[in-house]
């Protein structure tokens, strides 16, 4: 049909991770490859930030709760993923994170959030 998605592959039960053989399964296959072992913690991070990657989308946390939104989403946007309402009455948000300038600054509705970014909103 035409459809493309964005793919990874993973391998798995790397007891005895060979990284030239991901590399060549991920050439034979023509697929970006991360090896995995759940008997390797750092594996499993990886696997989970590629897999994160992936989405394409951001993670903003308000009140410590992770939410995912898509990238270039407002202060505003991340109101109205909590709740309606609540993106009504935003004025804006405190914002620690790697979108500000410093951490605690105070922006508007319409400043963009990125990946990683802890929110506080206003009322």
């Amino acid at each position: 049909a035409g459809i493309e998605k964005r793919s990874l592959l993973a391998v798995t039960k790397l007891d005895e991770p060979s990284p030239s053989r991901v590399a060549e399964i991920s050439s034979a296959v023509g697929l970006p490859a991360v090896g995995v072992s759940v008997l390797d913690d750092e594996q499993l991070d990886a696997f989970r930030d590629r897999l994160w990657e992936l989405t394409g989308l951001i993670r903003v946390f308000l009140r410590g709760e992770p939410f995912a939104l898509a990238p270039g989403s407002t202060v505003l946007d991340a109101a109205h993923a909590v709740h309606h309402e609540l993106g009504e009455v935003c004025t804006g948000a405190i914002v620690t994170g790697p979108s500000v300038k410093f951490n605690g600054q105070r922006v508007g509705r319409e400043h963009v959030l990125v990946d990683g970014d802890d929110v506080d909103l206003l009322s």
